[in-house]
């Protein structure tokens, strides 16, 4: 009996479009399914590390802020281009889960790292609801 050949490895490139094509086509869970795949698969490359920020996101879409918080941790424990957004992201992911000090301390990072965020605003009105001092 012939053997079938078994189908190429997909590279993390590979990878990772797959999963961006499967979200922008609303297929979620399979996105889901793709970008952890990528990330067991390819843990040190560029594509995963930027699949935990994209990751997160897709878990506070789905107000699945635990999952969301391991993503964007995962993320900043070596951030790249989008820090910024997987901060916002994580102080987020704190204020769905209630975590009033975390939340403010993660909004308070991001100030202080980036001044000048587009989520600044967010970030002030955040810090003053929770009823501590606006940063700076």
């Amino acid at each position: 009996m012939p053997r079938r050949p078994t189908p190429a490895k997909k590279t993390a490139a590979e990878l990772f479009e797959e999963a961006r094509e499967l979200r922008r086509r609303g297929a979620v869970d399979a996105a889901t399914g793709v970008y952890r795949s990528l990330q067991r698969a390819f843990p040190e490359s560029q594509e995963a590390r930027l699949s935990y920020a994209l990751l997160g996101r897709l878990f506070l879409e789905r107000k699945q802020a635990e999952q969301a918080l391991v993503q964007f941790d995962n993320y900043l424990a070596r951030p790249g281009a989008v820090a910024e957004d997987a901060l916002a992201g994580r102080a987020v992911a704190f204020e769905h889960l209630n975590r009033r000090a975390d939340e403010a301390a993660a909004w308070k990072t991001l100030l202080s790292r980036y001044p000048q965020s587009i989520y600044a605003g967010q970030a002030r009105s955040r810090i003053r609801e929770l009823g501590l001092d606006p940063a700076p």
